[in-house]
């Protein structure tokens, strides 16, 4: 179960990815509104984000119908000034008036006229989260047949306390920017790889996201350039930080409390308060919180020096990382695949086959584990090749083939091999992501 937005840039949805998903697709798999009802209340990281997800839960909840015919209700309370309760007193013709009927029996009275249906509820108070669970409990007991169930997107702090939560916080593109079969022209990758950078600098954040993305309509002007992508990104911080300056001063405040050094309960505490702020996000590819890119940007000026680790880790995109790492490893697999059969076995590194021995004797790496249908041995396999390559370096195996008489590779090539083992180190290292890595990488996919 996904979440769909616009992207100016691209001109296209993106498709999102939570880390509640799927527990919604548990809840909603169940179909509770053929069976007892009940209410999941969809908890997003701050008030930019109501609206986006918002807009497109109903088609994904919807999915699980099964064609069946369903009354939904969609309504925004904070946009209508409306309590929950006045909202649904509304729809079944009751004022809480001297005289009048009570809730309840306005519920019995109307029941049948209400059908199978899912209220689709963006609230910014917890009371509603409480009226529709006791709404819920009233209906049932009310002696009603047909269930009714509640959706309900708030934001993470409005959401504390209820009993079935989902988190769609700290959210990612579910897309790849990579990949092996890649027709797209340059400039269309560039915008591609742009929008992958805002989604980490917005911490995950849909509606931050929007809100950077409004000051990168036009991407031509940034020339491809990194620098000028910095420059663009430093201008889109400047902006949210003038929208949150109070909670960007409370995280100035507080900072000795988040940069690692705080280990109390009150450090959790306020740790717990910034993240609810959007102060603090907690990345899928992440141990631990870090701060949303734009956030790091916004502090710069006065914690550089302060914890400048915390700050390179927060504006190092690891979610593009590791796409980048995966597609190193995949290419190296398929250049000892692909190599190797035809180089010589006159040669080997000596370090390589003194790891092959100890690990045929049983004292090897104990991260090395092969299938037991793959038998590696010391020596010359019957194949042409030695199974002490498996344990050579990148560096090694590229340097023998530059020197290999029987490969024969052409200087494109070893300028591939070059570029793809620095490229993997750089990243490796910890070195943040930028536009050469990618593109690079994106040229040689098909000459390896």
């Amino acid at each position: 179960m996904t979440i769909r937005a616009k992207s100016i840039i691209l001109g296209r949805s993106l498709t999102w990815a939570f880390p509640g998903e799927g527990d919604l697709h548990r809840w909603a798999s169940e179909t509770p509104w053929n069976s007892r009802g009940g209410m999941i209340v969809i908890a997003v990281r701050g008030k930019a984000d109501v609206k986006s997800v918002f807009t497109s839960i109903e088609e994904e909840v919807l999915r699980y119908s099964q064609g069946q015919p369903i009354t939904c209700v969609k309504i925004s309370l904070s946009e209508e000034s409306l309590s929950l309760k006045e909202f649904i007193g509304e729809r079944i013709g009751w004022k809480e008036e001297k005289g009048s009927h009570s809730f309840r029996e306005r519920v019995r009275i109307h029941h049948v006229d209400l059908g199978a249906s899912i209220y689709f509820v963006e609230t910014d108070s917890t009371e509603d989260i409480s009226e529709a669970e006791n709404w819920i409990d009233l209906f049932s007991k009310a002696g009603g047949s047909t269930p009714v169930c509640f959706v309900i997107v708030c934001t993470e702090a409005v959401a504390q306390g209820a009993e079935r939560i989902v988190s769609f916080t700290s959210g990612g593109l579910a897309e790849r920017l990579l990949s092996t079969a890649d027709d797209r022209d340059e400039q269309h990758f560039w915008n591609e790889y742009v929008v992958q950078r805002l989604v980490w600098e917005s911490g995950g954040s849909p509606g931050i996201f929007e809100v950077m993305e409004r000051t990168f309509v036009d991407l031509r002007d940034l020339n491809r350039n990194e620098a000028t992508l910095e420059r663009a990104l430093a201008a889109a911080s400047r902006n949210l930080h003038s929208q949150h300056q109070s909670s960007v001063a409370n995280l100035i405040d507080n900072f000795s409390s988040i940069n690692g050094r705080g280990r109390g309960d009150r450090d959790s505490l306020v740790a717990r308060d910034l993240e609810l702020q959007g102060m603090l996000w907690r990345p899928r590819e992440v141990a631990g919180w870090i701060l949303p890119g734009w956030v790091a940007r916004s502090i710069a000026p006065q914690k550089a020096l302060t914890d400048p680790w915390l700050l390179r880790r927060s504006l190092s995109c690891a979610s593009l990382a590791g796409e980048i790492v995966a597609l190193c490893t995949g290419l190296e697999l398929k250049i000892r695949q692909q190599y190797l059969r035809n180089m010589e076995i006159s040669y080997v590194p000596k370090d390589a086959e003194e790891k092959l021995n100890e690990w045929v004797a049983g004292r090897g790496d104990e991260f090395v584990r092969y299938s037991s249908i793959i038998s590696l041995r010391c020596g010359e396999n019957a194949g042409g090749w030695n199974d002490a390559w498996a344990f050579a370096d990148l560096g090694e195996l590229e340097y023998a083939l530059q020197r290999s008489t029987s490969a024969k590779l052409s200087a494109p090539v070893l300028r591939a091999l070059n570029t793809l083992r620095r490229v993997r180190n750089s990243i490796a290292h910890g070195h943040p992501v930028c536009w050469n890595h990618v593109r690079e990488l994106r040229s040689i996919t098909d000459m390896v």
